[in-house]
């Protein structure tokens, strides 16, 4: 009795169920791939939005604290200006942290450095409002303030949009 027919159809079958489980594993494993790329390229975007309004509102808050210091020193407008500004400033820049830590593991590092900043720099201007520091003192703290988030900022803006255009382990 010759085997080999039996023996060559059960391997090729059995082959074929191998050949068939582990492609589908693979086309599972490759859409999973694709997914968390997407997912990251979304998060990326989200992370650029969220820096330029962090910015604006940076400088938003700052100005019109500005503007009611620069109109008869009307602090205590600037103070509750200055404090509502706190707390956007402060929300957006835990969301900057939290999105690169969730979803963007290699900007973590870069993005909770620009939060810290952003805070840092905000509390220094809100700081000499409060103390009610010279006008002088006041303005120079608010363009020191700028200044110190411009770089990070635009450094993290070239960091997110490399992952955006897919150019870093997208």
């Amino acid at each position: 009795m010759d085997n080999s027919g039996i023996i060559t159809t059960l391997l090729g079958g059995m082959l074929a169920i191998v050949g068939g489980f582990c492609a589908t594993l693979f086309a599972q494993y490759m859409s999973e791939i694709i997914e968390r790329k997407k997912i990251k390229r979304n998060k990326a975007q989200e992370l650029y939005v969220m820096i330029t309004e962090t910015e604006n509102n940076f400088i938003s808050s700052l100005y019109v604290m500005h503007a009611y210091i620069d109109k008869g020193m009307n602090l205590e407008k600037a103070i509750e200006v200055g404090v509502n500004g706190t707390n956007n400033i402060y929300s957006s820049a835990n969301k900057i942290s939290s999105i690169s830590n969730i979803y963007i593991e290699e900007l973590s590092e870069e993005a909770e450095t620009y939060a810290d900043m952003v805070k840092k720099s905000y509390i220094g201007v809100l700081d000499k409002i409060l103390k009610k520091e010279s006008v002088e003192n006041i303005y120079l703290e608010m363009t020191d303030a700028f200044t110190s988030i411009t770089l990070p900022g635009k450094e993290l803006k070239l960091s997110v949009k490399k992952i955006i255009n897919n150019k870093q382990g997208g």
